[in-house]
């Protein structure tokens, strides 16, 4: 018996031996294997095939190295490969591979930073003509660029959408240098995709002070990712744009100029022309303060020095009354006959409506609340249920919002012009848009601080998006609308626009012949981004406080009253039921 055991224990431990020695033998086998097809399978680096290595950074962008032009490359591969190469040049600040690109002329000549053209699709490329010399060799080629343009981005920064991805055909001539096809004639600017364009630009907000109120307007840029501070400082201390006209206060008359800035995000350090060592106090604490702010988003940020020459300036703005925050807005809803405010988790009742509501739009403040009754004449009701008058002495009006403080805007019934009524008195303005023929305004929407307006104009299945600023006297009085304004969209069947916060728009369109529906927003001025929407269809939108967040609300055509927060990418929820009218205030 003991033999047997013996010779069972000697059999198992030879086993085991045999076991781990035939796998030691499988897994060299494997290894010699990886190394032969790596070897076998693994990429050419030269010849007919162009690498572009992508570095990812901590900051989670794309930074793209592009090669220069290859040897002997045909004139189409030379267009691609220099049209390649720009998003780096914006994002490095060194358009050298480009220039790689060119002839020795146009190399000097070309100004990138010009403009910036953006497209979607793809490219269509296309040898369009060749000159010949005797021996009938090329010595000029046009190669032409087909592509779809959605917008462009000025030298200042600003977006300008265009209409209706807009066909264009951009042409480069090239010639020979040195026995290589080179560019010999180009536009200035550069062309970027759509794809690209958060990888290429980074969106900048400055902030320019009312003239009426102690507040900052946001006035978004959008700058080359490199070197950002500088172009957007020098924008910041130039004249501001042509649409905040009158709207704030022009610090340009002060001529304060940039020197340089330097330093990381954790450090900045600022420095601007000596004069501002000699100005007043007041106008030196608002320009440190819109530095701070343009470089940081934030009213006191320690990261960020302001020198003139060496003197120090950082704290000169300590006791600056300029705000950037505005007050947050509840969104309220009128159902059955009761007005709600949604505000926080429960819808809470704040008075009644004892009247009929025929337009999905009304405002509230000051426990009174305007709506549009069913002979379309703005009414005023208290918070009991009495009547407090009617505005714009009984003109008929088909839409009405909110303004600064106790302002109430309407938009005329015939949609040629814009009514307001301030501080509940029973006069108004009327103030008449410059507006092409045979466009009309649908909606209007005032911005939380109250100083912009964006205007939702149509002519048919046409429409266009614009925003203007609003011009105060010294009583904060509106005393018009700015002369120039900034076109936001070119979408057409637009019908209704809200602000989410300060710089985003959220607008949407009727339901077309089919049943569609559709909704965009964007960081105004920017790239428009489709926007989701309930599957019931939506009749008027507005953004605040519900449920205790920042949300945006919707009133669906089987009033219900739906809202999405954050940014703005989940699900929809139910807020309120039964209702028929929905204001932010």
């Amino acid at each position: 018996m003991m033999n047997i055991l013996l010779l069972r224990k000697y059999v198992w431990k030879f086993l085991r031996i045999l076991e781990i020695s035939l796998c030691s033998i499988l897994i060299c086998a494997l290894l010699a294997m990886v190394g032969a097809c790596s070897s076998l399978l693994s990429l050419p680096t030269s010849g007919g095939i162009s690498q572009i290595p992508r570095k990812a950074r901590q900051d989670r962008l794309i930074y793209s190295n592009p090669p220069g032009p290859q040897k002997n490359a045909e004139p189409e591969d030379i267009v691609r490969g220099f049209l390649d190469a720009l998003p780096s040049g914006l994002q490095r600040g060194s358009f050298s591979v480009a220039h790689e690109f060119l002839s020795s002329t146009v190399r000097h000549s070309w100004k990138p930073r010009a403009s910036s053209t953006i497209y979607t699709g793809d490219l269509g490329v296309q040898r369009e003509a060749r000159n010949l010399d005797g021996t009938g060799a090329s010595q000029l080629i046009t190669v032409a660029i087909s592509v779809s343009i959605v917008g462009r981005v000025g030298l200042d920064g600003t977006y300008q959408p265009v209409q209706q991805h807009k066909k264009e055909i951009l042409t480069f001539k090239l010639t020979k240098a040195k026995s290589q096809w080179r560019i010999a004639s180009l536009d200035n600017g550069v062309l970027i995709s759509r794809q690209d364009f958060d990888q290429v630009f980074r969106q900048v907000t400055l902030y320019q002070p009312s003239r009426s109120c102690e507040a900052f307007i946001p006035d978004v840029r959008w700058f080359g990712r490199h070197d950002w501070k500088r172009y957007a400082l020098s924008q910041l201390l130039s004249s501001p744009p042509k649409w905040l006209d009158r709207v704030v206060r022009n610090i340009v008359e002060y001529k304060v100029s940039l020197v340089s800035v330097s330093g990381d995000n954790s450090a900045v350090r600022v420095t601007v022309s000596s004069n501002f060592a000699v100005l007043p106090r007041d106008v030196q604490a608002l320009v440190v303060r819109m530095i701070k702010l343009t470089i940081s988003g934030h009213d006191d940020d320690s990261s960020v020095s302001v020198y003139a020459g060496e003197n120090d300036f950082t704290h000169a703005d300590k006791n600056v009354k300029y705000t950037s925050s505005s007050a947050s807005q509840s969104v309220y809803s009128v159902s059955s006959r009761h007005l709600l405010s949604l505000a926080l988790t429960s819808a809470i009742r704040v008075g009644e409506i004892p009247i009929d509501v025929s337009q999905p739009s009304f405002t509230y403040s000051n426990h009174k609340a305007v709506i549009i009754d069913g002979n379309h004449r703005a009414q005023c009701i208290d918070s009991d249920g009495s009547a407090c008058g009617v505005l714009f002495d009984g003109q008929q009006v088909s839409y009405v919002t909110a303004g600064m403080g106790l302002q109430v805007w309407a938009v005329s019934a015939d949609g040629r012009s814009v009514m307001v009524a301030q501080n509940e008195q029973r006069t108004y303005q009327r103030i008449q848009l410059n507006l092409p023929a045979q466009y009309v305004i649908r909606s209007i929407a005032v911005s939380p601080e109250g100083e912009r307006m964006v205007v939702v104009l149509s002519q048919g299945a046409s429409a266009q998006t614009v925003l203007y600023g609003i011009v105060r006297n010294d009583k904060k009085e509106v005393a018009g609308l700015s002369d120039s304004n900034l076109t936001l969209s070119y979408k057409s069947n637009i019908s209704m626009a809200s602000f989410y916060n300060d710089t985003i728009v959220v607008y949407a369109t009727n339901p077309d012949g089919s049943g569609v529906q559709r909704a965009y927003r964007q960081s105004m001025p920017g790239l428009e981004i489709a926007q989701s929407l309930p599957e019931v269809p939506v009749i008027a939108i507005a953004a605040g406080q519900i449920s205790s967040s920042q949300k945006l609300a919707v009133l669906c055509v089987d009033r219900t009253v739906r809202g999405i927060g954050g940014s703005l990418t989940g699900g929809w929820q139910i807020m309120d039921t039964q209702a028929v009218a929905l204001s932010q205030r």
